[in-house]
């Protein structure tokens, strides 16, 4: 994919289609969305400005553990609610694993719930440190989870290696978690949603 194509570059570059696709938070390396399909309010993203397509050789980097701890203690105090993380890893452009979006970026979610027991019924988790992620995952498409309670570099994070790409998957536990069956960004985007997040976490 070219990069002038993918959204999130397009983003970055200042090409703007709505009000939710503005950044909340940026820095050189890194800035933040409110999620599409955001069925569960402050829902949002946190994306690398280089263009790749997992953010595994990011979780170790100072500059990331610094820029998401930031948003995640931001969206914390905004809805006063423990906030979950996940990623769907990539690692070509078209995998199903990506779900069209060819681009890495990190769910970060408000939600007091756990999705660890459903996560755990049918398929092996490894317990990893952020800093043990990439050399986890090498080369193959992963899930990545984690609860944060105080910081990234005090938290377990659970990577799944997959066989076989894989769509959607933590967006389907969430819906399921909270009994709605809609969970695709595909088929019901949200947008109402994405817009409320989007000001609510800019704080206006």
């Amino acid at each position: 994919m070219n990069t002038t194509e993918c959204r999130f570059c397009q983003i970055n570059d200042g090409i703007i289609s709505a009000q939710y696709d503005q950044p909340i938070k940026k820095c050189r390396g890194y800035f933040t969305l409110a999620s599409v399909g955001a069925f569960i309010s402050g829902w949002s993203l946190i994306v690398p400005v280089v263009h790749e397509y997992s953010m595994r050789s990011e979780y170790a980097k100072s500059s990331f553990l610094e820029f998401a701890n930031d948003w995640i203690s931001h969206v914390k105090k905004v809805y006063k609610k423990r906030i979950i993380v996940f990623e769907h890893g990539a690692n070509h452009c078209g995998s199903q694993t990506s779900c069209g979006t060819n681009h890495a970026h990190l769910h970060v979610v408000p939600f007091d719930g756990s999705l660890l027991a459903k996560m755990q019924n049918d398929r092996d988790w490894i317990a990893v440190r952020y800093d043990r992620i990439l050399e986890t995952v090498g080369e193959n498409e992963y899930l990545l989870y984690a609860e944060i309670d105080e910081c990234l570099e005090n938290t377990v994070f659970y990577v799944h290696i997959l066989e076989r790409e894989e769509s959607q998957f933590f967006r389907k536990l969430l819906g399921e978690e909270i009994g709605i069956e809609d969970y695709s960004y595909k088929t019901t985007p949200y947008y109402k949603d994405t817009t409320e997040s989007y000001y609510k976490l800019v704080g206006e």
